[in-house]
């Protein structure tokens, strides 16, 4: 099917894609303040480790090396800047192998590239984004190896070595595993057993690997038991994973996801390659754990972005193949409807329309304030430790997406008002009284009852109403918490 895609037939169109994208994205990158994700995973970055509490320690390490050009925002997101391009060029690389038509292999690119997570992730570097990179190289390499029928031992070691970056990245690597065997087994390449290389790959893969296994051990298996009760909890409801699909076509772009879906059920082409098997295989058990998991509780659409990734190219080639006026329809209105969601991402991105959509605000909320709201707290907790000649004051925070932000921009520990274990609680132990209480609220509301450590008590003492365009984003309020019989012995003296 020629139209829409008679811009993607050249050669520049590549070109085109990838330096716009990432022209957008260090353009923009300075002048937005840290999401959630971003600030916690530079933390890791600013606190190097074998392994953390709920992932591998991959991701801080590319942090580690990020952040010692500098520390500004733009730093902090300079690893996912760079891996994303290449991220896109293995896609375009393995659409043009697995299909071979130019067109294609641009398609699968346009198709990331205008998917509004992906806009979102081009920003932040998260597990999943060295993960991606890791996949694709394995799924090039595996190609490369059933042409040499298994015989090259630089091919072994190479997988060996992406293996563990894979895992090294984020625990899902595992399904990367089960997918190169489930594909060996039906492909029967029982022979490449015989080899040392297979036998030589995996040795590698655990090897790098094991520090994360000395991690767990060291800390009673903490993260693994931590990943497992993270996706069992809750009560399982159907209807909760048919939500989660639903938001996730309209994260990542409904023309990318619903053509996927379709080239996975229905794959077109000549007979796929056994690295192209595995890439529907991974993708196919990726989908079905998020969906699966997604009905205990709420799963974040980007933790499926892996899934898509490997999806595109077939996507790609589903669109792109012949259609009657049905297609045609449904390529023209729902593109069209993922241009406009991927636009919509930019627009709230560079310029929300706060003043006339005041709704927006939900939208960017996370990205500012945080900067002003850590300056505050510095200064309040440095009179309050004048006034009462205090030695150390903590900051404190009700949950860790909150003390990340604060931690990163006041550049100081901050302890969260939970007993559940983090990786704060790991980094800085449990709150201790005295300590200053931040907590992020949408609006000014009444003052009402603060969750804190039994045996003590808070008092409001300062607000601070962050507005962009005259619109609230975010209200903070800042509590000065002591223990009761502190307290009750400043009572007694000041009678």
């Amino acid at each position: 099917m020629q139209f829409p895609f008679r811009w993607l037939s050249h050669h520049s169109a590549l070109y085109v894609l990838i330096i716009g994208f990432a022209g957008a994205h260090l353009l923009l990158a300075p002048w937005l303040g840290l999401g959630v994700d971003e600030a916690h995973y530079a933390l890791y970055g600013q606190r190097p480790d074998w392994s953390y509490f709920d992932h591998p320690p991959m991701v801080g390490w590319l942090h580690w090396a990020g952040l010692q050009f500098g520390s500004s925002e733009f730093f902090v997101r300079l690893p996912a800047m760079i891996l994303w391009p290449l991220i896109l060029l293995m896609v375009w690389r393995l659409a043009r192998r697995w299909y071979g038509a130019l067109t294609v292999a641009n398609l699968a690119v346009a198709l990331l590239v205008f998917s509004p997570v992906v806009v979102v992730l081009g920003f932040g570097l998260v597990p999943d984004t060295p993960l991606m990179l890791a996949v694709l190289l394995a799924l090039t390499l595996i190609d490369r190896l059933d042409a040499a029928e298994g015989r090259k031992l630089g091919h072994w070691l190479g997988l060996g070595v992406l293996l563990g970056v894979a895992g090294l990245s984020k625990y899902t690597a595992v399904f990367l595993a089960a997918s190169l065997l489930i594909v060996m087994v039906l492909n029967r390449r029982w022979h490449w057993l015989r080899r040392p290389g297979p036998w030589l790959a995996v040795i590698i893969a655990a090897l790098m690997v094991a520090p994360v296994f000395y991690w767990n051990w060291q800390h009673d298996w903490l993260s693994f038991n931590y990943q497992v009760d993270h996706g069992a909890e809750g009560d399982w409801a159907a209807v909760k994973s048919l939500r989660y699909g639903l938001v996730l076509i309209f994260s990542y772009g409904p023309l990318l996801t619903l053509a996927a879906c379709i080239a996975l059920v229905r794959p077109e082409g000549n007979r796929p390659s056994i690295g192209r098997q595995a890439s529907h295989w991974l993708a196919g058990l990726l989908l079905l754990v998020a969906l699966w998991s997604a009905g205990n509780g709420e799963n974040l659409p980007h933790w499926t972005v892996l899934t898509w990734v490997l999806l595109a190219p077939s996507a790609a080639n589903w669109l792109y193949g012949r259609a009657g006026t049905a297609k045609r329809w449904f390529v023209g209105v729902v593109g069209g409807l993922s241009f406009i969601l991927s636009g919509l991402v930019w627009w709230l991105l560079v310029a929300p329309p706060l003043q006339w959509l005041p709704q927006s605000a939900a939208a960017v909320r996370d990205l500012h304030g945080w900067p002003e709201a850590a300056a505050r707290a510095n200064q309040l907790r440095a009179e309050w430790q004048f006034e009462q000649r205090l030695g150390r004051v903590q900051l404190w925070v009700g949950n860790w997406t909150q003390g990340s932000r604060l931690a990163w921009y006041s550049g100081h520990p901050v302890q969260v008002v939970s007993e559940k274990p983090s990786q704060f609680s790991l980094w800085w132990g449990r709150p201790q009284a005295p300590g200053l209480l931040v907590r992020a609220q949408r609006k000014a509301s009444k003052p009402r009852a603060v969750a804190a450590p039994v045996g003590v008590e808070c008092q409001l003492v300062d607000e601070l109403d962050y507005q962009l365009q005259g619109v609230t984003l975010n209200y903070y309020v800042f509590y000065r918490c002591e223990s009761s019989a502190n307290l009750a012995d400043q009572k007694e003296a000041a009678q």
